[in-house]
């Protein structure tokens, strides 16, 4: 994928969002690892569990890609941490 000055100009939500993601994989997670797991591997295994919590097992996270095209996984997500409280205990 491709990122230009145009679609930050233009507001292309899509590949802002998914420039950050990137920008975030690459500075913040890549180097970090727990064990023998990655900290993108320990973030989808989380991930998993809370969409999992949040939806009752009705919803499946298999990457950062797929899984969250339709919005499920997200409402999970979110149904999973609001239940937990804000800060997500």
């Amino acid at each position: 994928m491709s990122y230009s000055a145009e679609n930050v100009f233009e507001g292309d939500l899509t590949l802002i969002l998914g420039m950050i993601w990137c920008l975030i994989l690459r500075f913040s997670v890549a180097g970090i690892s727990e064990g023998d797991q990655t900290a993108k591997e320990g973030l989808l295994l989380w991930a998993q569990k809370k969409v999992h919590e949040g939806s009752n097992g009705t919803v499946e996270v298999k990457n950062f890609h797929q899984s969250w095209q339709n919005g499920m996984a997200f409402n999970a997500l979110l149904n999973a941490c609001a239940a937990a409280g804000v800060g997500g205990r």
